[in-house]
Order: C-alpha cells, then sequence, then structure tokens
C-alpha cells in the first residue's frame, strides 16, 4: 500500500478528465524538426505556427513553445496519415487494452480509480483492510466516508490522464495515484492543514480494466487504445527538442 503525506490547501485535487519510449534518431538537417511516418515537419512550419499562434515576426521561440508545436503537430499529423483512428482505434483487443490500463497511470495514460476521505490515519488503514478482506467499496465507503461530495456507490471523481497528474506536482493524491496498479491498487493520501496537522487521509483504490465503472469505461478504453496505436508509430523528434511520450501525447525534453 502507497502512502504519501504532504501539505496541500485542498481536500481533493482538481483533476482534469482525458478527452516510455523514446523516439529518436540522427539528424543531419536541423531544418528537419520531428517525423511521422514519411511526413517531416520543417522549422519553417514551427515559425509559421508560432507566428499564427500570435509571436511577433522575426523573434525567437522558446524552446518549450516548440515542444507544444511538436507535440500538437505529431498528434495531427498521427490522425491525418490515419496511423490513429478518430475515434477508438479497434487494432487492438480488449485484453490488450486491460493489459495495459492495468500496469497503472504512467503506462496508461488514464485512471479511474474510487476515493473515499477518513478524518484519520487509522480510519484510512481500517478501509484499506476491509476492502482487501473483500468487503465491497459501497459499503466501506458508508461506513468510513466523511466527503459528501464523493458518489456514495463508486466515490469517483473522474478519470485524470497522466498529464494532469503531473501537472498538480507533489499534491499528494498525485504522488500516490502514479504509483498505483492492478497489482498494488490500494492508497493512502495524507493531506495536511496550513498548520502541518493531519486534515483527511484520502483512501485510493486503483480499480482494475475489469472493475471500472462502466460510465467511465469507454474513456478509458478510447484513450489506453490511442496511446497504443501512438506507441506503434514510427515517431522521431529531433533530439535537440526532446522525445515524444505517447503516454501524454505530448515532447518531452530528453534526461
Amino acid at each position: 500500500m502507497r502512502r504519501v503525506n504532504r501539505r496541500v490547501q485542498s481536500i481533493l485535487l482538481p483533476l482534469a478528465l482525458a478527452s516510455t519510449a523514446v523516439g529518436c534518431t540522427t539528424f543531419t538537417d536541423d531544418d528537419i524538426i520531428a517525423r511521422v511516418g514519411d511526413t517531416e515537419l520543417t522549422d519553417e512550419i514551427v515559425t509559421e505556427r508560432a507566428e499564427a499562434g500570435g509571436l511577433p515576426a522575426g523573434e525567437a521561440i522558446d524552446v518549450s513553445i516548440t515542444r507544444q508545436i511538436i507535440g500538437s503537430w505529431v498528434n495531427e499529423t498521427a490522425l491525418d496519415e490515419g496511423f490513429v483512428d478518430a475515434g477508438a482505434p479497434t487494432a487492438f483487443t480488449e485484453s490488450q487494452v486491460a493489459s495495459r490500463y492495468d500496469q497503472g497511470l504512467s503506462a496508461a495514460g488514464i485512471t479511474c480509480p474510487a476515493f473515499l476521505v477518513t478524518e484519520t490515519v487509522d480510519g484510512a488503514e481500517a478501509a484499506v483492510t476491509s476492502l482487501r478482506s473483500g468487503d465491497a467499496f459501497a459499503d466501506v465507503f458508508a461506513a468510513r466516508n466523511i466527503d459528501e461530495s464523493l458518489d456514495p456507490t463508486v466515490g469517483l471523481i473522474g478519470c485524470p490522464t497522466l498529464g494532469a497528474v503531473l501537472s498538480a506536482g507533489d499534491a499528494p493524491e498525485a504522488s500516490v495515484l502514479l504509483e498505483l496498479s492492478a497489482g498494488d491498487r490500494y492508497g493512502i493520501a495524507e493531506i495536511l492543514g496550513p498548520d502541518g496537522q493531519l486534515s483527511v487521509a484520502v483512501v485510493i483504490d486503483f480499480r482494475p480494466f475489469d472493475e471500472t465503472d462502466a460510465a467511465s469505461l469507454p474513456l478509458a478504453d478510447a484513450t489506453v487504445r490511442s496511446v497504443l496505436a501512438l506507441d506503434d508509430i514510427d515517431i522521431k523528434v529531433n533530439p535537440r527538442y526532446g522525445y515524444f511520450d505517447p503516454v501524454t501525447g505530448a515532447v518531452l525534453p530528453l534526461g
């Protein structure tokens, strides 16, 4: 069971809903910024996109903006070239999708966990013990949860993406979510108040793919299929800008 203890200002983090393989090669021409299959992104196209976004003509483009442009271009090109279905790619079996999802957020790009909130760490640990012994989540939730904003049956707050969780920095819930998987599905995030004392303890249940709430399943399924599809595409980024991460769908710096 994972536990993280850090200070935050809110009980539950406002995680956004969802809508590493390094792909690099030797670029002999610095004018080529990235490739998807045989389609190339040139420095000229990057400049045009930056200026279309409001950058004054002739001004140097910050590398972080260049990475954003490359990431957007890669995703658009993958769709335009038919590498990724605009809906849910069908080239993967449900078993493949479930296997990738169950590896955890860092591998799947999305997770649809259940939450319950207790007043004490002891209460959170007791809740986890009950869940591990086979007690129904709804029963444990009814007995121990103190957060009335959570769904009383499944305790869901949505399906946070990897990008949303990473953007939350060192928030306790984010740190726990990044560690959980089907093989290690329970974690406790200890939330401290401004005085440094325990405010609440959040129990997080990873929920494997075959236990994912029916309302969340289509989003989880489509996201994982897109990640798997991007994994299979020949995507190259000039290493001076970083590499394309198929899980986040973004260009990240090397190192």
